[in-house]
């Protein structure tokens, strides 16, 4: 655990860091909650629910091991819990589809990451190729960090002009002049 224990911790201090800049975004967007566009909404949704989840998922193994669980079973929890959040992430997926959202790059970034987490996780807890081991588990709060920057840098970096080519005027949150 000692090997490990400095750069979950370090995860969750990341994590954090994402969080309290996703509220600063907010703030100074200066926009007020009926002007946020849908992919707005839902970068913004993405970078709070991948960063929080990843403080959560990064402090689990460590309160564990300081429980006394064993280094095995506190990875194969850690990867159900992973496993789970990444089952209950990809229905968001379905649903967009379902609702009939554009496919563009973000969704397929964010699909992607929940897919290789699910992966990791799954491979981890069958002992193929990982056993019940560390490594699969820092890969997917790793992928979860990387989506959360990823959804930071859409964010913050997308001009308004850029969102809108992107929604379309059918986008019921498009406000026209």
């Amino acid at each position: 655990m000692n090997d490990h224990a400095d750069l979950l911790l370090t995860m969750a201090e990341v994590s954090v860091a994402f969080a309290g800049f996703a509220s600063i975004t907010v703030i100074f967007r200066g926009r007020s909650a009926g002007e946020w566009t849908t992919p707005d909404r839902l970068r913004y949704g993405a970078m709070l629910r991948g960063s929080l989840c990843a403080c959560l998922f990064s402090l689990f193994p460590v309160v564990l091991f300081q429980a006394g669980v064993s280094e095995s079973w506190t990875w194969s929890l850690t990867s159900v819990c992973l496993l789970v959040y990444g089952i209950a992430i990809s229905r968001v997926f379905v649903f967009l589809f379902r609702v009939g959202a554009r496919a563009n790059i973000e969704i397929a970034r964010n699909a992607i990451a929940s897919g290789l987490n699910i992966c990791f996780q799954l491979l981890n807890l069958a002992g193929i190729g990982f056993h019940r081991e560390a490594a699969p588990v820092l890969l997917g709060l790793g992928l979860l960090l990387a989506n959360a920057g990823a959804n930071f840098y859409r964010l913050v970096v997308v001009s308004p002009s850029e969102t809108q080519a992107l929604t379309g005027p059918e986008d019921p949150s498009h406000k026209s002049g």
